[in-house]
């Protein structure tokens, strides 16, 4: 026994200094308005983009917008899980009537095919540390897919299609939160043959809380 005690508490002290940050990394967000406390639910969440919206194959850029606006209602804000759901989605660009550029020339970007939105944006422990998931449906409803459509004078409607959940991550600063999501893939469901068989959306949003008067409340995620 007087051998085996300090061999054990050898192995206890290798165990708690030398194992892998990874694994002690939990995710655990709260969602924190301006006056330093939890956001209740029912708050009006908006996203904006940060930089340029990008689908592109490898280091080809097949489309590209300059704005990018959600709204959303946060449903869950418990200390542990954090869920919105997003009932509106507007993207556009710097052509002709706000649209969009591309390969292919403008086009105007739509969630109104297919499944369409809501959306539900949600992060929680069971994921990896800093990590979100955004996926097809309301928050409290069955999962479904994501999808999209470029409608463009030159290559008609392309319409694309996510089955697994759009896998992002969050950060945070002083004064904002952000969420960005890099080489999340869609596949095409349908179109004529200047649409894109793949592609990878590139995209960075600030989240903030809505306010009457209309103005923006910056969040925090901790």
């Amino acid at each position: 026994m007087g051998k085996l005690l300090p061999t054990c508490l050898t192995l206890i002290t290798f165990a708690v200094f030398v194992s892998p940050t990874a694994a002690l990394a939990v995710n655990d967000p709260d969602i924190t308005c301006s006056t330093g406390v939890l956001c209740a639910t029912g708050a009006v969440l908006t996203g904006h983009n940060v930089g340029n919206i990008r689908f592109h194959s490898g280091s080809t850029t097949l489309w590209e917008c300059t704005s990018g606006d959600f709204k959303g209602t946060l449903t869950k804000n418990d200390g542990t899980t954090v869920e919105e759901t997003i009932e509106a989605v507007a993207i556009g660009g710097t052509g002709t009537n706000g649209e969009c550029t591309g390969s292919f020339g403008n086009f105007t970007f739509t969630t109104d095919v297919g499944n369409g939105t809501p959306w539900c944006l949600r992060a929680g422990p069971a994921m990896n540390a800093d990590e979100f998931q955004l996926r097809g449906n309301s928050c409290g409803l069955e999962s479904r897919s994501v999808t999209f459509a470029l409608l463009s004078t030159t290559a008609g409607e392309c319409k694309y299609n996510r089955t697994a959940a759009i896998v992002g991550s969050y950060s945070t600063n002083d004064s904002d939160a952000q969420l960005s999501v890099i080489n999340v893939s869609f596949s095409l469901e349908s179109g004529g043959i200047l649409c894109a068989g793949t592609g990878e959306v590139d995209m960075r949003m600030t989240l903030e809380k809505a306010t009457i008067p209309q103005t923006t409340d910056p969040l925090n995620i901790s």
